[in-house]
């Protein structure tokens, strides 16, 4: 390993999510080792957005970058694509307190059972209709449709808070 690598506080916490991420999604997946889902998240340039993120920015390439990861891992699902790149969103931009909440509030919530099970426990989610869906399995429209609904119920709630209803000790 070359010593005079940057190797600053940004590739650090990068380098982290990106495991973090990997391994929230690879659950069950076949061929879904760090190595592959890695590759993949750095592969759809998430890591430029992360450096100069805006609202605009996330609404315009969220496809884009889900598309992307699907492309390099084909037997992968929409949901975990989306979810691959939520969790590595939430360590790089929603825990840093130095991000400015016009961004933080707008990136999607990692979807998985818990939170979808859990949500209609949050006083005026109670209509949330997608509780049974399997975010392993989700295409891009139901992903799109879970989003939608979401953002509906959520009204001026950021959307990180939603996660009110996911409990690790469940995952």
């Amino acid at each position: 390993m070359d010593k005079k690598q940057d190797y600053d506080e940004f590739e650090h916490r990068h380098r982290f999510a990106a495991w973090a991420a990997a391994r929230a999604a690879q659950r069950g997946l076949l061929g879904g080792t760090n190595k592959n889902l890695i590759n993949a998240l750095g592969g759809c340039n998430i890591k430029e957005f992360v450096r100069n993120p805006s609202r605009d920015l996330y609404e315009r390439d969220h496809d884009k970058w889900c598309d992307s990861i699907l492309n390099e891992i084909r037997f992968m699902a929409y949901g975990r694509a989306a979810k691959l790149i939520a969790v590595y969103l939430k360590v790089m931009l929603i825990l840093d307190p130095g991000v400015p909440s016009e961004i933080t509030d707008v990136i999607h919530p990692p979807i998985d059972s818990v939170l979808l099970i859990n949500i209609k426990k949050i006083k005026g989610f109670e209509s949330f209709k997608y509780s049974k869906a399997k975010w392993t399995g989700l295409d891009k429209i139901e992903y799109q449709e879970i989003i939608e609904d979401l953002k509906k119920l959520k009204g001026d709630m950021p959307f990180w808070k939603i996660e009110q209803a996911w409990d690790p000790k469940e995952s």
